[in-house]
């Protein structure tokens, strides 16, 4: 009658709802930038410890599930039977004792990136490139030089300035494509209300003008912090 807890699907955790409101991005994809190591440090800290407490929900629903199966009736009633009971009790008190701690763990995690955040006011450069965003634009990697740089219709926008985009929630983009034939970019719902109730500070930059189609701002991309894919 044993059983593999990694076999147990994936279970939602009780913080699942507030963390995605804090941070403006899926649970997902904030595991998925921790993976990218495009966070910074509280960010990342916050995903590290929402990565525990999935794995300790998941142990307690193994638990859980495992002692309903043993009382569901259908094995026989035997000294056995009720030491497995007794065991598998103690096993869940111990997961869910566990999975509390790591749930205060989020928590506290959560506070210093909720003060930060809200109310947070979006630079000019932001608010400019999101408004590009929002009317269409890719991230594209050079295949010759491992360039990596967004193209839009209005003004092109460092890969260094779309990871501070992504961090901050405001963007996503579909990864379900290869870099070299492009990776459409959206706006996340947080992203859109920042260009509906947001007010950019700071002095407003000047848009640099957009490459012709088909070209690769290779020469902008050098001095404005595009890393190289290796």
């Amino acid at each position: 009658m044993d059983h593999d807890p990694s076999h147990v699907p994936p279970a939602l955790t009780a913080l699942d709802q507030q963390v995605e409101l804090v941070v403006r991005r899926t649970v997902d994809t904030l595991w998925q930038q921790l993976d990218d190591g495009v966070l910074d440090a509280p960010h990342a800290a916050l995903a590290q410890a929402h990565h525990e407490l999935a794995e300790a929900e998941i142990a307690v629903t193994f638990y859980r599930v495992r002692l309903a199966d043993m009382v569901s009736g259908v094995l026989p009633v035997d000294a056995n039977l009720l030491e497995a009971i007794d065991r598998t009790a103690d096993s869940l008190e111990s997961a869910m004792i566990d999975r509390d701690n790591k749930q205060q763990a989020v928590a506290d995690a959560l506070r210093p990136i909720e003060a930060a955040h809200f109310d947070k006011p979006v630079s000019s450069a932001d608010f400019v490139a999101l408004q590009a965003i929002g009317q269409g634009a890719d991230l594209r990697q050079d295949l010759r030089t491992g360039l990596r740089a967004v193209s839009s219709a209005s003004l092109w926008i460092s890969y260094a300035h779309l990871l501070s985009l992504e961090a901050a929630g405001f963007v996503q983009r579909d990864t379900s494509r290869p870099l070299y034939v492009s990776q459409p970019l959206s706006l996340t719902d947080a992203g859109r209300a920042v260009l509906t109730s947001s007010r950019p500070v700071g002095k407003r930059h000047s848009r640099s003008p957009a490459p012709a189609y088909g070209a690769f701002p290779y020469r902008r991309a050098v001095g404005s912090g595009l890393r190289r894919n290796h």
